[in-house]
């Protein structure tokens, strides 16, 4: 129980300071919403996979342990990065032709 009370917790504390970093960058708010949501599933999948790998670690299964971590924590991972890398592109300047 102390395992899903502290990754509970540090998902929370991580999306609160992902959503308030990209609120400082002023980001505009469909592609706030598209970012910030990616990261929030992607926080989601890692939490997955850390209880997932407990449990079957406690349960003498570390296969499945290795699988959860590689196809949850994986998926995560990715979502998460282009979540972040979608709030941190920068906006191309419009170039006007005379």
């Amino acid at each position: 129980m102390f395992l899903y009370s502290v990754t509970g917790v540090l998902f929370g504390v991580v999306a609160v300071l992902a959503f308030f970093l990209m609120r400082k960058k002023e980001i505009p708010t469909g592609r706030f919403i598209g970012s910030y949501v990616l990261i929030f599933v992607g926080l989601a999948a890692i939490t997955f996979s850390i209880n997932w790998g407990y449990v079957s670690f406690i349960e003498g299964e570390p296969q499945a342990a290795a699988m959860g971590f590689l196809v949850f924590g994986g998926v995560g991972i990715v979502l998460a990065i282009i979540g972040l890398r979608l709030a941190l592109l920068k906006k191309k300047p419009i170039e006007s032709s005379s």
